[in-house]
């Protein structure tokens, strides 16, 4: 049993410098990535949070405008003619 503690030592090492790793750079390399496929940069975390708003508030306000264009022409349509 004594050769093999050793090497289950060093495995325990190696696996916990791996997690270290994954903690203070893997993390943030993978958050930095999913940014830069969204916006084609990296533009920073609290940036991120500020653009993913005003894009679902983009989307919302042209969804309720088009809503609006066709109610505006279905009315238009129901009108009687003079």
């Amino acid at each position: 049993m004594g050769p093999i503690v050793p090497v289950v030592l060093g495995v325990t090492a190696v696996v916990g410098a791996g997690v270290a790793i994954w903690e203070l750079w893997g993390k943030k390399a993978l958050e930095s990535a999913d940014r830069t496929s969204r916006w084609g940069t990296d533009i920073g975390e609290a940036a991120d949070r500020s653009a993913t708003k005003m894009r679902d508030a983009s989307g919302k306000i042209s969804g309720a405008f088009a809503d609006t264009t066709t109610l505006s022409k279905e009315n238009a349509k129901r009108l009687p003619t003079v």
